[in-house]
């Protein structure tokens, strides 16, 4: 004994039996040609390998299993048995084995072994041969060249007349490994001798590795999803007898697997059809609202896709299947939850089931989803999201629905993540929400704060897909002052500008143009536009965007109508409908870059070019508060303010003579009245008190105003300037003249272009700006005569025209005013009254206040414009500066 265990410790393997040379004595006899000696040694192999699974492995590495698969090629009965159950022992129990034997080298010999499966009539040899096949075929090449030899009608013949429960189990693994070849999806469910049914009739064997086996090849024939194969377990009842084993508990380790093959069936139109019209379906759906966790997520898994083919919507809904998903609701699994939220999605498309799903409860639990933090974004929170945009785009009490459930936090949460913790279905999903809100004029400030309105903007200027939506939200909240304010505090304008000079999405482009439409109505964010080169981004557009999208230039319109100095610098024109309404200033057209007088007010900058600045905002009334009247002139004025009254009553009886006058004259001859209390004593006072000056910065105009009171009351005092149009224009025109005519002066241009100079260098040096009020100008030419007069006749309802012309000299610029002449007063040179009404241009240079027909010969002489060279009056009329009267 001592000295075996020491052999045993030098020996690298366990020691071998005593039977060791009788063993390998039997290996060598298997060569033998007698059968006797050759059935002698498999008898000795055989009762070796039945003591320990251990010989298995000497008899595998002693070379044993070329020598049993060269004794196949005999016949006696005995020797095939010996020799295949020596051949599936070492398969079974050594794996190494079996894969050595699948390989391509031994096809011949897997071949015969198939051959006597499929031939022998001996149970034994059958049971012995498919147990080697169930652990050798493995490869779907292999099984590929089985499936050719006809092995199918075989394994259901064994299947359903076998007795032998290792036969059915392995035939049942064999027949599942052939199921592998490629070709398996389209030869087997044509073959006859195919039967589910003696399938579905091993599902309840008693044996449950046979169950399980049996149920293997049942789901691996579904997945296939052939619509022979699916006529083929509806003809044996498959997913009734399915549905059966599930209410089953004996077979509950099955249950899992009957419900995929369940499912599988349902992507089948046909099946999912059967399934639903059977009584089966009726009992599944009251059984899945109790089912157990584990069987849960299939269970709803099936329910979803029954309820995404459209066909089977309306069934659905008369068996009330909406139920049995909401029930699902029960867990808090975030699986099922998903799959919940699926069903949710497709149950909305039925415009009755949609109705019966949207209650306050369906939201809660939709959104107890977004409230869990712990669990990820996606898709979890995704799902939620996409769940709740479904339904809001198609039931309107979901909105209301979601504020009542305090679902507004949530929401706005998930919408103030980072865009990279969602996918861009997900994040797109968030932003349609908030649009959706946007709309809801109830709701829309209750999904919008701060935070939110800033992480549009950010999104709207990152050019992606979610630009367009996000200036549609925008859009929303404009017409609200604290947005707007929100937009200016984000730099909205320069947004829009990057937007519009980078983005490739024709929509973002054209909703950028409706979004900045709608947006210019505010002079403020137009401005902001503007000093950051907004209408620069405009005018660098592509001539073939502008054809297309008409939107550009009727937005570079609106900007011109909305800030008058930039429009006259750019096109040179002021029409009789541009009005003064507010501060005006001229700049000039030689300069490269457009100054805002806004943006050099706040820098304090002083360009080096003048600009004259028209400004009627400034307080009169503190130039009369420095100085008091003597007690004498009161008493003077007094007297004189009796006989003025005495005048006027004189002058309203004599308009009572003259009839009925229209309520606009009455007005008027009210506001003179008024004006006419103001005495000439009184303007000399206004005119001697000395306006303060703000050096270095621009300067109220104090001047301005006193010339409108005073042109008011040369006008309206006298009844022939009232009715006559052109009364007006000549006495406006006299009182440009007579303010800016300046000391006469003799000499050439060039003296008095010296004496201009002079006047602007003393004005400079006196408010320390070149930023020039047009009321401290005592001298002028085109330009400072014909802005003067556009000035006042805008304030006193004259409709008149600036326009600057061509350059004539060295920085030398003819500016002149054109009025539209009115039909029922005579003009020289007007033909035809009553044919069509033109403009003329007023003469402020040399005969004061003289109108000239537009294109006439003196007009284009006054106006620096070539004439033609006959001489004749030029009659080309436009319909821009002619309307027809006939």
């Amino acid at each position: 004994m001592v000295v075996k265990n020491v052999e045993e410790q030098q020996t690298p393997f366990r020691p071998v039996p005593y039977e060791t040379a009788d063993v390998r004595t039997s290996i060598t006899l298997l060569t033998s040609v007698e059968i006797d000696v050759v059935i002698r040694a498999l008898s000795t192999l055989s009762k070796y390998s039945d003591e320990k699974d251990l010989n298995v492995t000497f008899l595998y590495k002693s070379g044993v299993v070329p020598k049993l698969l060269d004794l196949l090629i005999y016949t006696n009965l005995t020797i095939l048995r010996f020799s295949l159950k020596l051949l599936s022992q070492i398969v079974t129990f050594l794996p190494n084995a079996a894969l050595e034997l699948s390989f391509e080298q031994y096809t011949k010999d897997l071949k015969k072994i198939t051959h006597l499966f499929m031939s022998s009539t001996d149970n034994v040899i059958k049971e012995f041969c498919v147990q080697f096949l169930a652990h050798v075929v493995k490869s779907s090449v292999l099984a590929s060249s089985l499936l050719k030899m006809g092995i199918v009608p075989t394994v259901f013949d064994v299947l359903s007349s076998s007795q032998d429960v290792d036969t059915q189990y392995n035939t049942l693994i064999f027949f599942n490994r052939v199921l592998e070849a490629r070709e398996a999806i389209t030869v087997v469910p044509e073959l006859a001798e195919f039967s589910p049914r003696v399938l579905i009739c091993y599902i309840k064997h008693q044996v449950p590795e046979i169950r399980l086996e049996a149920l293997n090849i049942i789901e691996k024939v579904a997945s296939w999803r052939s619509n022979k194969t699916q006529a083929l377990l509806r003809a044996v009842k498959a997913i009734e007898n399915l549905f059966n084993v599930l209410l089953d508990e004996e077979y509950a380790a099955l249950h899992k697997k009957c419900l995929n093959v369940i499912l599988v069936s349902m992507e089948c139109v046909e099946t999912a059809h059967y399934f639903v019209e059977s009584l089966e379906f009726i009992k599944f759906t009251e059984w899945s609202k109790t089912c157990a966790k584990r069987l849960m997520l299939p269970s709803i898994t099936i329910l979803v896709t029954l309820f995404q083919e459209p066909s089977l919507k309306q069934m659905l809904f008369d068996f009330s299947v909406e139920d049995s998903i909401l029930s699902f609701f029960r867990t808090e699994n975030e699986f099922i939850f998903v799959k919940v939220c699926e069903g949710i999605c497709s149950m909305s498309m039925h415009e009755y089931c949609c109705e019966k799903i949207v209650t306050p409860v369906v939201i809660k639990c939709i959104l107890q989803m977004l409230r869990r933090n712990q669990i990820p974004v996606i898709p979890y929170h995704e799902i939620a999201i996409k769940t709740l945009l479904t339904l809001l785009k198609r039931n309107e009490k979901t909105i209301t629905y979601i504020v009542e459930c305090s679902g507004m936090e949530p929401l706005k949460k998930a919408a103030l993540r980072k865009k990279d913790d969602y996918t861009l279905e997900g994040a797109y999903d968030i932003i349609y929400v908030l649009f959706i809100y946007a709309l809801s004029s109830q709701y829309k400030h209750a999904i919008m704060n701060n935070a939110i309105y800033q992480m549009l903007l950010e999104r709207f200027e990152e050019n992606s897909d979610h630009s367009s939506m996000a200036v549609l939200i925008l859009d929303q909240y404009i017409n609200d002052a604290e947005y707007r304010e929100f937009f200016i505090e984000y730099n909205g304008p320069f947004k829009i500008i990057t937007v519009l000079k980078s983005t490739p999405n024709e929509e973002v482009f054209k909703n950028t143009l409706l979004f900045m439409e709608r947006i210019f109505a505010y002079k403020k964010i137009c401005m902001m536009f503007l000093w950051q080169g907004g209408l620069k981004t405009l005018e660098k557009i592509s001539q073939r965007l502008k054809t297309t999208i008409p939107l550009i230039e009727r937005l570079t319109t609106m900007i011109y109508n909305l800030y008058l100095p930039l429009k006259f610098f750019k096109l040179g024109r002021l029409e009789i409908t541009d009005h003064f309404d507010s501060q005006f200033y001229l700049v000039d057209p030689m300069c490269k870059d457009f100054p805002f007088l806004e943006l050099l007010e706040r820098m304090n900058i002083c360009p080096r070019k003048i600009i004259y600045v028209v400004d009627f905002s400034a307080n009169v009334s503190e130039t009369i508060k420095s100085l008091q009247k003597p007690e004498l002139l009161e008493k003077t004025e007094s007297t004189r303010f009796s006989t003025t009254g005495r005048k006027s009553s004189k002058t309203r009886s004599k308009q009572s003579v003259l009839g009925k006058k229209t309520s606009s004259l009455k007005s008027r001859e009210s506001q003179l009245e008024r004006l006419s209390v103001v005495s000439e004593w009184d303007a000399d006072i206004l005119c001697r008190v000395a306006p303060p000056i703000k050096y270095g910065y621009l300067s109220d105009d104090h001047y301005l105003p006193q010339y409108l009171v005073k042109l008011q009351k040369l006008i309206y005092e006298n009844q022939n300037y009232i009715y006559c149009f052109q009364h007006q224009i000549k006495a406006i025109a006299k009182f440009v003249f007579n303010v800016l005519s300046g000391t006469p002066y003799p000499g050439n241009r060039a003296s008095q272009n010296h004496s201009m100079g002079v006047h602007l260098v003393a004005l400079r040096e006196k408010l320390g700006t070149t930023l020039i009020p047009l009321g401290y100008l005592r001298y002028g030419f085109h330009c400072e005569r014909s802005l003067l007069f556009k000035a006042l006749s805008d304030k006193l309802g004259v409709p008149s025209a600036l326009v600057r012309g061509r350059i004539t000299g060295k920085n030398n610029l003819i500016y002149w005013n054109e009025v539209p002449i009115v039909c029922n007063e005579q003009y020289q040179n007007v033909e035809d009254l009553k044919t069509y009404m033109t403009y003329a241009v007023v003469d402020l240079m040399n005969h004061i206040g003289r109108l000239m027909l537009v294109g006439s010969i003196e007009a284009n002489e006054y106006c620096g414009l070539p004439m033609d060279d006959d001489g004749e009056k030029v009659r080309i009329l436009t319909l821009k500066n002619v309307v027809d009267l006939v």
